[in-house]
């Protein structure tokens, strides 16, 4: 299904090239290009940096050992590797939570 998503494109892509295809050559360039960076856009969208597991393993360490700044710490190290991360934005909070309630 993809390869011919992928085809329409580049097709869609040549033809605007001045009304017509510049050469076949171009053509099986630009497949070549385009399915590369598709390539590139599902390895690095799907994996998480070692940064991000660590700090996330250590926040719930920290967490189990009722060390809250450290967790937090960790957890804010973590969303800046990976900003979108709900599970770590809810972790943090929860770790903010819980230091605030041990303060008293």
């Amino acid at each position: 299904m993809i390869p011919l998503i992928l085809n329409e494109q580049v097709k869609h892509v040549a033809l605007h090239m001045n009304g017509k295809y510049k050469c076949k050559e171009d053509v099986l360039l630009l497949k070549r290009l385009l399915t590369t960076l598709l390539v590139l856009a599902l390895i690095t969208g799907c994996t998480d940096s070692k940064l991000y597991k660590e700090s996330i393993s250590s926040g719930d360490q920290y967490i189990k050992e009722g060390k809250y700044k450290e967790a937090i710490d960790s957890y804010k190290t973590a969303l800046s590797e990976k900003e979108n991360s709900k599970e770590t934005q809810r972790k943090l909070e929860l770790a903010q939570k819980s230091m605030t309630y041990t303060c008293f």
